[in-house]
């Protein structure tokens, strides 16, 4: 915590980008970071510096997410939650599955549990 970085300026260039509910590095390649945003999905593949919107099914801006996990042992596997729908992708984001959720409660945050990567835990709310 000697220096900080802050990603604010870069993430403007995405209308409410700036707005983060979740930051995850990924353990395997530490230059590549995601960030779950007012926005949508976030990724940078150089420490931050620059960022490009995940294509996911849902436009940008129509569907804020603030819930964001990836597996740690494949960081392929990410887990991103906007409204009441988890989206699941095993390519680092290039393809999506979508899984509605049986409630209308909204996905507020994802847990991959480190022992059993096919169990993946979601907290919903209003």
């Amino acid at each position: 915590g000697i220096t900080w970085q802050s990603f604010e300026e870069a993430l403007r260039e995405f209308r409410e980008g700036e707005k983060v509910g979740k930051l995850i590095i990924d353990s395997q390649r530490p230059n590549i970071i995601y960030a779950a945003s007012e926005y949508g999905l976030l990724r940078s593949s150089n420490s931050g510096q620059t960022w490009q919107s995940v294509n996911i099914i849902v436009p940008p801006g129509s569907a804020p997410s603030l819930s964001l996990a990836v597996d740690q042992q494949n960081t392929d596997h990410i887990y991103y939650g906007a409204g009441s729908v988890l989206y699941r992708s095993f390519d680092q984001g290039k393809n999506w599955t979508v899984r509605e959720l049986p409630t209308r409660g909204k996905v507020k945050t994802i847990a991959v549990d480190p022992i059993n990567p096919a169990i993946v835990y979601m907290g919903v709310g209003e």
